[in-house]
């Protein structure tokens, strides 16, 4: 599997939050290996990269919190060592070895975690976010729903 990924080794978090924000992706600042807004309730993301630049100035630790919800992507959210056990076991029974080269970016979580975000064919059928929802034969792996195109 090649992984192309985004993290803040290659990168700043800043100029990551911007390259969201220059595609279309509006972003909120998360706190540090967290999934909470830095930001006051109802701060709204944003794309404009004066905002972007200001709150990545003020939380230049800040998680960078992309909305892909308008876009037509499936995300594999696979969390730590169970979930890379959980993604080995899922591909064997599809016969794969790895998966499909993506877009991929590493999270905050300190045992390692991963995005594989997977745009979706025109035509795509809808599926559901099993966020939440506990399955015992792959645990700390989720599919993440984010668009459907009709």
């Amino acid at each position: 599997m090649s992984v192309h990924p985004m993290s803040a080794s290659d990168t700043s978090l800043r100029d990551a939050a911007l390259a969201h924000a220059k595609a279309g992706h509006p972003v909120i600042p998360l706190r540090p290996r967290d999934k909470r807004r830095c930001t006051p309730k109802g701060t709204k993301p944003s794309t404009d990269p004066a905002t972007v630049r200001r709150w990545w100035s003020r939380w230049p630790d800040a998680n960078v919190g992309a909305v892909l919800d308008r876009l037509p992507v499936v995300v594999l959210d696979v969390d730590g060592p169970d979930g890379v056990v959980s993604l080995a076991r899922l591909l064997a029974q599809a016969g794969l070895e790895e998966l499909p080269d993506t877009y991929t970016v590493t999270t905050g979580r300190p045992d390692g975690g991963r995005h594989h975000c997977y745009r979706l064919p025109p035509g795509a059928v809808k599926l559901v976010n099993q966020l939440g929802q506990y399955n015992p034969t792959t645990p700390r792996l989720d599919v993440l729903f984010q668009g459907l195109t009709v």
